[in-house]
């Protein structure tokens, strides 16, 4: 869902990832409230599905230090092209089509926290999938 809603969500749960935040409290959050208004055939039990799996990767992040994505290919940032792509484990080519779920969507907000991206030229690739 390539809205601002959608974007919002997944922000609210990058913000607030050094917190417990549980699924009830997410389903209620304002953002949630605005995606169901936007989307009124998007189901609470789908909604429910996305949110559990923004909850389990943005573990994967924390709030200091480097991101730990053991099992997932080594990221690569093209700061001229504003994107990041994952390095072939055969090739050592970047790959920039591949995505893994809302782990490239976090990676793209650390890229952001981290001033290597533009929030703004990459809010596209931080949305609900």
């Amino acid at each position: 869902l390539d809205a601002p809603e959608s974007h919002e969500l997944v922000q609210l749960v990058w913000k607030n990832r050094g917190t417990v935040a549980d699924l009830d409290e997410l389903l209620s959050s304002s953002e949630a409230k605005k995606l169901r208004n936007s989307y009124p055939m998007l189901s609470p039990g789908l909604l429910q599905v996305h949110i559990r799996e923004l909850l389990q990767q943005v573990k994967l992040f924390p709030i200091s230090g480097s991101p730990k994505l053991e099992g997932y290919p080594q990221f690569v940032v093209d700061k001229k092209k504003q994107r990041i792509g994952y390095l072939d484990p055969v090739s050592g080519v970047p790959q920039y089509n591949t995505f893994y779920g809302y782990v490239t969507a976090f990676t793209y907000l650390h890229c952001v926290e981290s001033q290597q991206l533009e929030l703004e030229k990459v809010k596209g690739e931080i949305v609900l999938r």
